[in-house]
């Protein structure tokens, strides 16, 4: 395994870039009593499943197949053992979505994006308790073991995040204190996960000398590159801002160049809508902005304004006075910015190090899951992956009628 290992990490240092620095484990997964002194076969092989041809009946939405679903139905199966019951994991999510406070997600009759989101968090708790479920079996056959004070310790820390995030928390605390949730059905599996990682995936991730010298590498040639870029693009707004000068239309120039979203049709900077300007009150803009726009007249065009993240070309629309009802002057501009491109911290031996060993648990952990998937065998009563899912091409769990 070390040498598979060896050449999965050198692919993994020439991508570095596309990864992200976070850990493989957190969270609450776990699996049932029935399952804790299970022992895996090891024998079996996750069914795999084509799409559909065409020819046939059309196959239930997921949507469909949820509302069917009963409460004390096994959703999920895993070797024939452990099975998660519909209504522990619909409760769970139910609490979850009463926290969503996206203004889209309450207008009335908005029941599709509503449906969307709770089938999305439905799947990636599926994901993650077949996942977690696995490797707390692999943990088991492998001798790994957890101090009983662990369990008390994780509820009170779990406990202590939930109190801070109001309904949510309110409800999901009453939900795990019923003695059926989700959560208490995940716990053991969330535990003997995190020290199945420390335990054994943990050596894994060893460093050397000549992995932590090609870290620090990567890092000082993308900035390298990032200062070639900046200098690209500072070269671009000098020679915008000598087009706007020679005549051409402010609005052209951002439709054709903005990096902004919000300013990149006409540079107009609008509130939310497409008729009304946004109107900026002082403090509200960048300070270079604000003190460039200060000697502007209404129509009048800045020169190159330099922040910290962009350069920008702003022009006053209108300036309006104050009034008795909000006692502020504001602006309204329109603006063409060219983002810059962020340096990142040059890294220390230790601080590259750590990054390296990121990387390798993310690879490890990855790759630990893949090789108990194929031993397995996982039915699920609903598809885990969107059509578009690119995953599905490479592992589709059977979906059991």
């Amino acid at each position: 395994m070390r040498n598979r290992l060896g050449y999965l990490f050198a692919a993994l240092f020439s991508l570095y870039p596309l990864f992200g620095a976070e850990t493989a484990v957190d969270g609450s997964k776990g699996v049932s009593k029935a399952f804790q002194n299970a022992q895996p076969s090891g024998a079996n092989v996750v069914s795999i499943k084509g799409k559909e041809s065409s020819g046939k009946k059309k196959e239930k939405s997921t949507e469909q197949m949820l509302k069917e679903l009963k409460d004390d139905e096994i959703l999920v199966e895993i070797d024939g053992r452990d099975g998660l019951k519909w209504g522990l994991l619909r409760r769970h999510v139910d609490a979850l979505c009463v926290g969503i406070e996206r203004s889209e997600m309450q207008v009335e009759g908005n029941a599709a994006l509503r449906s969307i989101m709770f089938q999305s968090r439905v799947r990636k708790l599926l994901k993650e308790y077949i996942e977690y479920t696995l490797v707390a079996a692999e943990a088991r056959r492998v001798g790994v073991k957890v101090a009983p004070e662990k369990f008390a310790e994780y509820r009170a820390r779990a406990r202590a995040e939930w109190e801070k995030r109001g309904k949510v928390g309110e409800v999901m605390l009453n939900l795990i204190g019923s003695g059926e949730s989700f959560y208490e059905h995940n716990l053991t599996n969330a535990l003997y996960s995190q020290e199945y990682q420390k335990q054994v995936l943990v050596p894994l991730t060893e460093t050397n000398d000549a992995e932590i010298k090609q870290m620090m590498g990567i890092v000082h040639s993308n900035n390298t590159a990032v200062v070639a870029t900046n200098l690209y693009k500072r070269a671009l707004v000098a020679d915008i801002f000598g087009k706007l000068r020679s005549g051409m239309d402010f609005g052209d120039a951002a439709e054709q160049w903005s990096d902004s979203e919000s300013s990149a049709t006409r540079g107009v900077m609008m509130d939310g809508t497409d008729e009304h300007p946004a109107r900026f009150a002082e403090g509200e803009l960048p300070k270079a902005v604000e003190d460039a726009l200060a000697n502007l007249k209404e129509g009048e065009m800045s020169g190159i304004v330099e922040t910290p993240d962009a350069w920008r070309i702003v022009q006053l629309l209108k300036r309006n006075g104050s009034t008795e009802r909000d006692g502020e002057v504001t602006v309204e501009i329109a603006e063409i910015l060219i983002e810059k491109d962020m340096l990142q911290p040059e890294l220390s031996p230790e601080q590259a190090r750590t990054r390296v060993k990121e990387i390798k648990m993310k690879a490890v952990t990855k790759m630990k899951f893949h090789e108990l998937l194929a031993k397995a065998k996982v039915e699920c009563k609903i598809p885990l992956w969107e059509p578009t899912d690119p995953s599905k091409k490479r592992m589709r769990i059977k979906r059991v009628k």
